[in-house]
């Protein structure tokens, strides 16, 4: 959800924020605004049709394609007619458009896909950029079936493959041969790669490191396979892939990872968020590091989580605002100790019969900061902050065995408010605002304080009603709604929770009158659903407090300990 243009009160309050999750490393400069290519949003030059001719065979009609694409020029787009088109001799797409010129290879008919295959199993239906270079391309709504690779890449930069179907190759879904830069493959549904492979449905680089994608983004797409059938993992970028954008990709039922990802030997580093992955028959994702890996959710395999020394050392790697919930372990993180830019910040780590968050060794020099755990630990560092979790029922509606993957946390649950902004970024793993406190895990909660407006005029001033939802665990208990007019961040720590409040003199006020002057009801009880109701009655004001902006959040206590602090409530001047 993007911030609406009338809603730059709550740009301000948060770009603080912003900029505190920019300073701690976590935000990466190279990542584009889009995942989507700039380049390729023109108009073609010219448009070119081709349709099935029923009086040939399906190869003929495979030739006739096959003719089309390599006559194509910059500025071209082909569309193709429904139908099946069969190759039968090595198509090899060397077509190069340019930024301003693309070159198009789509469908006539976007909700109605051609079907293109190839007779032989052991041949990749397209080969691009194999025998000279291929530039500036785009392929989408093409369904791909049959051969070897379905897709493979070789001496490939700015190809756009977008929203195609390939299923059912001998060989990977899509996979790179040589060095490719800028490579964009987005909402696409990629399935069952073939059984003589060992390699993923969608393969990036080499395993020996002889070749490598970057500069590349891998989103939106649906990876999975026939677990009995094919042998590799989902998504994998192999070592020295380097300057990957890998986000908001559904991956599940594979037999290998869900999501590999190795280091770039140095080269900068990958990013991998927004991810939602389940049912590994291995690990769900295996990140071994020069990588930032946030707001990704992993759920029932053998391990939900694991990074260490794979095809080299384990080194630079960020793990924030995940959801890892596993039978078995949750997370397991090897040779971790002694390396730089080492971070595992503000997960929620379930095992249902495991370890919650295991490390294989006696670790120094980790950062281990506002994670809830539920299940065993070993080896944690010393210093190392974790707070317990209840179980399952800290999320709206999930199951250990992946089936219910609602994990949304719990209003006022261990996961509500407990994390540290210094490692987080301002949008959760659906791209929802996060509020302060911010929450753990990859989804931020429901409000739990919410207000009917956010601005008020100063000629008028005029009145805010609250509304108080701290869910029935806090039924019966105390509440205070406390305010400032100076800012959210840093806040202060009260009984072990983060008030995103600075503290100055519209706070003392609050503070010391409660229920009086403007403050109506700001302090009492809430009722046995957790809630309660209150108003803010603002006087008319200088027009010198025109853009300020008032924020309030609610203390929940019983006695005098804090047991629950809600979201800040935001009251603009305008």
């Amino acid at each position: 959800m993007l911030i609406h243009p009338k809603q730059v009160l709550f740009s301000t309050a948060f770009s603080m924020f912003v900029a505190t999750c920019a300073a701690s490393g976590v935000a990466q400069s190279w990542l584009p605004a889009s995942v989507y290519p700039s380049w390729a949003g023109g108009s073609p030059s010219r448009t070119i049709t081709i349709d099935i001719d029923l009086t040939k065979t399906n190869i003929e009609n495979g030739a006739r394609l096959k003719a089309a694409i390599d006559a194509l020029v910059p500025g071209d787009a082909l569309l193709i007619g429904p139908g099946r088109w069969l190759f039968s001799s090595k198509i090899d797409v060397t077509v190069q458009g340019t930024a301003a010129k693309p070159i198009w290879i789509g469908s006539k008919y976007p909700l109605v896909r051609p079907l293109i295959t190839h007779v032989d199993a052991k041949k990749n239906v397209f080969n691009i950029g194999e025998a000279s270079p291929a530039r500036y391309l785009v392929l989408r709504n093409l369904e791909i079936t049959g051969g070897s690779n379905l897709i493979s890449l070789a001496d490939c930069d700015h190809v756009w493959i977008h929203a195609c179907s390939l299923h059912d190759g001998a060989g990977a879904g899509i996979s790179t041969q040589r060095d490719c830069s800028h490579i964009h493959i987005t909402d696409n549904v990629v399935t069952n790669s073939g059984p003589s492979t060992s390699r993923a449905v969608m393969y990036f680089g080499s395993s020996t490191a002889a070749h490598a994608i970057s500069w590349s983004i891998i989103a939106y797409n649906q990876v999975f396979t026939a677990s009995s059938v094919s042998m590799g993992a989902g998504i994998e970028l192999e070592q020295g892939c380097h300057h990957n954008w890998m986000i908001g990709n559904i991956a599940f039922e594979t037999n290998d990872a869900c999501i590999r990802v190795d280091g770039t030997n140095g080269n900068g580093i990958n990013v991998i968020e927004r991810n939602t992955c389940w049912n590994s028959r291995a690990v769900i994702m295996q990140v071994q590091g020069e990588a930032v890996v946030r707001n990704n959710v992993c759920m029932n395999g053998v391990v939900a989580f694991s990074s260490g020394d794979q095809a080299a050392s384990a080194t630079n790697i960020q793990v924030t605002n995940n959801t890892f919930i596993n039978s078995g372990d949750a997370v397991r993180l090897g040779q971790w100790s002694g390396k730089p830019n080492m971070v595992f910040a503000n997960n929620a780590c379930y095992s249902e019969r495991g370890n919650a968050l295991r490390f294989s060794e006696t670790t120094t020099g980790v950062v281990v900061v506002a994670n809830v755990v539920y299940g065993n630990t070993v080896n944690i560092p010393v210093g190392a902050e974790l707070m317990p979790g209840n179980g399952l029922q800290d999320f709206q509606n999930v199951r250990w065995d992946g089936i219910l993957r609602n994990v949304l946390p719990t209003v006022a649950g261990p996961l509500d408010g407990r994390g540290e902004v210094l490692y987080s970024t301002p949008r959760d793993a659906v791209g929802y605002q996060r509020k302060l406190p911010l929450d753990i895990g990859a989804l931020e909660s429901q409000a739990s304080l919410i207000s009917d407006v956010t601005e008020i005029p100063a000629m008028t001033g005029g009145e805010q009603r609250l509304t108080i939802h701290a869910g029935p665990s806090h039924g019966g208990r105390i509440y205070l709604v406390v305010g400032t007019m100076t800012g959210l961040l840093p806040g202060f720590d009260l009984g072990g929770y983060t008030v995103p409040l600075v503290p100055d003199a519209w706070f003392a006020f609050t503070l010391t009158n409660a229920n009086r002057e403007y403050l109506g009801e700001t302090l009492g009880f809430l009722d046995q659903s957790g809630r309660a109701d209150l108003t803010l009655f603002m006087p008319p004001m200088s027009t010198s407090m025109i853009g300020t902006v008032f924020a309030h959040v609610a203390l929940i206590m019983d006695g005098v300990n804090v047991r629950y602090v809600t979201n800040a409530a935001l009251l603009g001047v305008k």
